[in-house]
């Protein structure tokens, strides 16, 4: 068998960079390396799942020969319950028309055991249900047929859905199991479902306009667009002590602006959008003249009122979408964005929103060094992660 990057269970972000490290090492050495993921994440890391799903997306890009492995820890019968690590669903539909989809040993090949729980969890997606453990994961496939790869919740009749209202309609049953679990985010529920709705009825929109095709508007395939939603409660020690790695979330867990209920514990929510598209910077690069701009300050264009990489007639309400979330986010909220060569946050209860059109005024900080606006380049990542935590109380 090919050597293989080895996702391990209790993945770290610094095991993260280790492995695009080996991806791009072998990329440079013209060496075909396969994939290997735990059949269960234990990674108390926020975000984690879908960092792994673009590190995947990443490595598909770059070796067509390598296999996709899961690692059933010599237990085959667990296939059955494969998909209760929900994120191995959209990594396994990406992959499984360009590798083959394997155990660990090489022994089994996985393709005819996944076919019913593809079904299974897939069925739940159209219905815009949420899976087990208060997460909700919602995918589109582009390069499958319309009525099987294209949610209705976000594209009914092929198009991006009219407006935030009905968005609300379609996921209203899923957002309420997943919020309500307590009578603190039952009585907020009211007040925090419409702000929930306009962050993802914008992500999701950028994504329908702009994920859809490479850099030269050419329809990528596979492709994927999709959202992952997960309510978390925890006691505010335990998520300062999980994110040692990022002292921007440390920092924005130990603010005083979020309130813990009687018994010491935060709740908040996590809305990650995601795509395998060409991504912020070259997407940008592709439509407009840009000579001389680095990456950094392009993504600072992506967020600021009024640019936009679309030169229609509409750029002016389309440029309104970033800058809208910023403003929803203002206070309270925390974004995170990895794409390209780029991975990068903004807390904006310690930096809050700046109403301008002027790029320059945009801070943004990196998600290593804690640095404003002196960026680490990172290994190249496909696609786009765009993850927001949102205060339930």
């Amino acid at each position: 068998m090919n050597p293989k990057i080895v996702i391990n269970k209790n993945i770290s972000y610094k095991d993260v960079d280790y492995c695009y490290e080996v991806l791009y090492n072998c990329i440079a050495k013209s060496i075909t390396v396969d994939f290997e993921l735990p059949s269960k994440f234990e990674s108390k890391n926020i975000g984690m799942e879908i960092i792994i799903l673009q590190l995947s997306i990443t490595w598909s890009r770059s070796f067509k020969d390598g296999n996709l492995l899961i690692n059933l820890y010599n237990n085959i019968t667990s296939i059955n319950n494969i998909y209760d690590n929900e994120i191995l669903f959209p990594i396994i539909t990406y992959a499984w028309n360009r590798h083959n989809i394997l155990d660990n040993t090489g022994k089994y090949d996985l393709k005819g055991y996944l076919r019913v729980p593809n079904k299974e969890i897939h069925d739940k997606m159209l219905k815009a249900l949420p899976l087990k453990g208060q997460k909700l994961l919602l995918t589109s496939f582009d390069h499958l047929p319309k009525k099987r790869g294209i949610l209705p919740c976000f594209e009914p009749n092929g198009e991006y859905i009219e407006n935030e209202q009905y968005l609300l309609e379609n996921l209203h049953k899923s957002l309420y199991n997943i919020i309500n679990l307590s009578t603190i985010t039952k009585h907020n529920y009211s007040k925090v479902s419409m702000p929930i709705v306009n962050i993802i009825y914008e992500l999701m929109k950028n994504t329908y306009e702009w994920a859809k095709t490479d850099e030269n508007s050419i329809p990528l395939d596979p492709n994927i667009r999709g959202l992952y939603i997960q309510f978390i409660r925890k006691d505010r020690q335990q998520l300062i002590q999980t994110s040692t790695e990022n002292p921007g979330l440390v920092n924005y867990f130990n603010s005083s602006a979020l309130k813990e209920n009687s018994i010491g514990e935060l709740y908040l929510v996590e809305i990650t959008v995601f795509d395998s598209g060409p991504g912020f910077i070259k997407k940008f690069e592709s439509t407009n003249d840009v000579p001389n701009i680095n990456k950094l300050n392009i993504l600072k264009k992506c967020l600021t009122k009024h640019m936009t990489s679309d030169q229609s007639i509409y750029k002016d309400v389309k440029g309104l979408g970033l800058d809208r979330i910023l403003r929803t986010l203002n206070n309270k909220g925390f974004l995170r964005i990895k794409t390209d060569e780029l991975h990068i946050y903004r807390d904006l209860i310690n930096t809050p929103y700046v109403n301008t059109s002027n790029s320059e005024d945009i801070d943004l900080f990196d998600w290593t060094s804690n640095e404003k606006n002196e960026i680490i380049q990172n290994y190249y990542s496909h696609g786009s992660v765009l993850s927001i935590i949102y205060p339930l109380s």
